[in-house]
């Protein structure tokens, strides 16, 4: 197989303190020099070496910041329904995008995204920044926080390994026990988290997500109606 020398690229994973002492030499391939990299952009997410998710953070609230900036100045031209029709459509789906891959990141890390997320909010609503907007996410507007969100995807995600129904390339990375007790459906996770970053694999979380639920929603082996209890459940919660 050829490389595209153009795009090969060399990133280093790990903690902040071994990335530090660690010396990364520059990597020859047939006279090609590749060099280290603090982060890369593959599929459109920024991958950093700390895993901190830090970078495409700042670059999807900095497309979020530009586009509200448009629909800011179109306040007066356009009444509620369109502003949130627009939003919806230009703003949202940057956050949707890999969100599974990058909304597992510190609260810390998250701040600056939520923060543009509420933003967003209060354009729609003819909020200003002294208003309280957290209940009106919820009941007007009826969306999720991304950190909510996070935790819809990856709770509807189990469901699919459960009952067979994601790609087999997943099988092979996420990697869950199924548990049929007393209580019905569980999950235990084949992976033991010894660090900060074990405890952000997709199976440690979201096994203890799906085992925190209710044995009605748990044991529910219908995707559609089980989407719509997830749903019901975490707006519950969201302003709690």
């Amino acid at each position: 197989m050829s490389l595209n020398y153009d795009k090969t690229k060399l990133l280093v994973v790990g903690t902040k303190t071994m990335c530090d002492r660690l010396n990364v030499c520059d990597v020859v391939i047939n006279g090609f020099v590749v060099s280290p990299l603090k982060f890369i952009k593959c599929l459109g997410v920024y991958i950093d070496c700390t895993l901190s998710w830090v970078p495409h953070i700042n670059y999807v609230t900095k497309k979020i910041n530009c586009n509200l900036h448009f629909v800011q100045n179109l306040k007066f031209v356009l009444d509620t329904y369109h502003k949130i029709l627009l939003v919806n459509a230009i703003c949202l789906p940057l956050i949707n995008y890999a969100l599974l891959a990058w909304g597992s990141a510190a609260n810390n890390n998250l701040k600056p995204i939520i923060k543009s997320f509420r933003t967003a909010a209060r354009i729609c609503l003819n909020k200003s920044k002294y208003d309280n907007i957290s209940d009106s996410i919820t009941t007007e507007l009826k969306w999720m926080y991304p950190t909510t969100l996070f935790d819809y995807k990856l709770l509807c995600l189990m469901h699919t390994l459960i009952y067979d129904q994601c790609p087999e390339m997943l099988k092979s990375i996420v990697n869950l026990r199924v548990r049929n007790g007393r209580n019905g459906v569980k999950l235990q996770s084949n992976n033991v988290a010894k660090n900060k970053y074990g405890e952000r694999l997709l199976d440690v979380l979201g096994s203890q997500k799906f085992n925190s639920l209710t044995p009605e929603i748990r044991n529910d082996d219908v995707y559609l109606c089980y989407r719509l209890k997830i749903y019901d459940y975490l707006m519950s919660l969201q302003n709690l």
